[in-house]
């Protein structure tokens, strides 16, 4: 019995740290310039346009970060791993209140991984940006602003695991230990 409670919370465990989503990788943003990389699984699609990724400030349709966009300066790198080609970028600033950031590509689904390197080039107001507030979806819902329900942006790596996924992790290899340790006497 506590062979198998052992190998549950080792399970979950390893489920937490290898956590299925989204993240922010070497995020830099100056006055000028604002470069990121995307890595993960999409784990959530809007309702229409799976083609396209929406990037901009989560449920945020009235702050000024994005002075201007020049799609032709800005790029983007395809990983190795990523599922899906992305063909354009441009800013969604010619609609009202919005200012997002717009790939376009191949239908993206559930499940499929993705690596993009983004150089986006522009005037950018630093001072309303809050990276902690960026996000990104796949696909459109009922706004042309990135929808905390469609976000599936985890947030920035760190290096360092959340103390929870280690208290699971220690909790599972004490168990492995403690069943061998009664096996064995």
């Amino acid at each position: 019995m506590n062979k198998k409670i052992s190998i549950i919370l080792l399970m979950l465990s390893f489920g937490c740290v290898l956590n299925a989503s989204v993240i922010l990788e070497d995020f830099s943003m100056t006055e000028t310039n604002m470069s990121f990389r995307v890595v993960g699984t999409v784990s959530h699609l809007g309702d229409w346009a799976h083609g396209q990724i929406l990037f901009g400030l989560i449920d945020d349709d009235t702050t000024d970060w994005l002075t201007s966009f020049d799609q032709n300066a800005s790029s983007w790198t395809d990983g190795s791993e990523n599922a899906r080609t992305t063909s354009s970028l441009y800013s969604l600033q010619r609609l009202p209140y919005s200012d997002s950031i717009l790939t376009s590509g191949e239908t993206w689904v559930v499940g499929d991984q993705m690596d993009i390197s983004f150089n986006f080039v522009g005037q950018f107001n630093t001072s309303n940006f809050d990276v902690n507030n960026f996000g990104m979806q796949v696909g459109y819902s009922n706004t042309s602003i990135v929808s905390s329900v469609d976000n599936i942006l985890e947030g920035t790596t760190s290096s360092v695991p959340e103390p929870s996924s280690m208290a699971l992790l220690g909790m599972g290899v004490f168990g492995l230990f403690a069943s061998r340790r009664r096996k064995k006497s």
